[in-house]
């Protein structure tokens, strides 16, 4: 999970309440720059167990308690906590 463990420290570090952060703000970050898939398609951004999941990414906001909810075309996700 090297390259979202950045991203995991930073939704853990805070207040667990929905924040909005553009694509450009994740990017900065990572340090890195988002896939092309995450930015064309909603499912790169889904919400799986963390138990199970084998995607990075999903591992980086799950393991910090959120879920992320993408807006595609505005190039935004909002992080909600996570409600178990």
């Amino acid at each position: 999970m090297g390259k979202y463990k950045p991203l995991q420290n930073f939704l853990g570090a805070g207040p667990k309440r929905p924040l909005s952060l553009s694509y450009e703000q994740i990017e900065l970050i990572l340090g890195a720059g988002l896939p092309t898939s995450a930015h064309e398609y909603a499912e790169w951004w889904a919400n799986e167990a963390l138990s199970t999941t084998t995607h990075v990414q999903c591992r980086a906001w799950i393991g910090a308690g959120f879920d992320a909810h993408p807006d595609v075309a505005a190039k935004i996700v909002e992080f909600r906590p996570r409600s178990y």
